[in-house]
C-alpha cells in the first residue's frame, strides 16, 4: 500500500510491542503519577530486569522514543515483506527502548538484536520492554492521543506545582506566546519526546488555554 501524497509505502500495523494499536495509556498508573513520569529529563524512561542468554537477570532500563527514530523503523520496515513487518518494527523500537542501567544502547538497530539473540530471548525481551515502553513513551503515530491527552490533564491539574513551571513556558504572551517546553526539559525543542509534548500540551490546556 502506497501514501498517495509522498509516495512512500505503508503499513497496516493492528499491533505493536505486544498491544494493539493505538496504545492507551495503562490502567495500573494513576494520572497524576502518569503526567510526573513524563516530566523526567532529559527523557522518561522505567526501569526492568532481564535475563538473556543465559545469564542472570540484570538491570536495564527502557527509555522513551524519540518520534523521527521511531518513523525510521516504521518506514524501514515498511519496505519488508508484510510477514517480517511485525517481528522488525518490534525488534527495531526495543533496540531504540533498551538501555543499560548507565543509559547506554544496548543494541544499535533492531536487525542487530535480531542476530544477537536467540528466538526465545527475542520473545522475552518483547515481552519486557512493550509493556513498559507503552507505559512511558506515548507517541502520536501509535498511541490514542485522546486517551493520553484526558489522562495527562487530570494528572496536571494534581500536580500543579510542577504543571504551572510547564505551562508557563513560553515565549512573551503567556496564552499566545511560542511555546518553550524545551525550557523545562533543558533540551533543544527538537529532541523532545511526543510525550514530552503531550504532557506540555496537557499542562498549558490545564492552566492557561482553559482559564482564557
Amino acid at each position: 500500500m502506497q501514501n498517495a501524497r509522498r509516495g512512500q509505502p505503508m503499513m497496516n500495523l493492528t499491533h505493536c510491542m505486544g498491544a494493539p494499536v493505538p496504545w492507551v495509556p495503562p490502567a495500573d498508573v494513576g494520572a497524576d503519577a502518569l503526567f510526573v513520569r513524563l516530566l523526567a529529563r532529559p527523557r522518561a524512561w522505567l526501569p526492568i530486569e532481564l535475563a538473556l542468554a543465559g545469564r542472570p537477570a540484570a538491570a536495564f532500563r527502557v527509555h522513551a522514543v524519540h518520534p523521527l527514530d521511531e518513523r525510521l523503523v516504521l518506514d524501514e520496515v515498511a519496505r519488508m515483506p508484510p510477514e517480517l513487518q511485525q517481528a522488525r518494527v518490534d525488534a527495531g523500537l526495543a533496540a531504540l527502548a533498551l538501555h543499560d542501567d548507565r543509559g547506554l544502547r544496548v543494541f544499535t538497530t533492531g536487525r542487530q538484536l535480531l542476530e544477537l539473540l536467540r528466538d526465545a530471548d527475542v520473545a522475552k525481551l518483547i515481552a519486557a520492554v512493550g509493556p513498559t515502553l507503552r507505559a512511558c513513551s506515548p507517541s502520536y503515530r501509535l498511541s490514542n492521543v485522546q486517551s493520553w491527552r484526558q489522562r495527562l490533564i487530570e494528572g496536571a491539574e494534581l500536580e500543579s506545582h510542577l504543571a504551572v513551571r510547564l505551562a508557563y513556558c513560553a515565549d512573551g504572551d503567556t496564552v499566545y506566546g511560542a511555546p518553550r517546553p524545551d525550557r523545562f526539559f533543558g533540551l533543544p525543542i527538537g529532541e523532545l519526546t511526543d510525550g514530552q509534548w503531550l504532557a506540555y500540551r496537557a499542562a498549558r490546556f490545564a492552566f492557561v488555554e482553559s482559564k482564557g
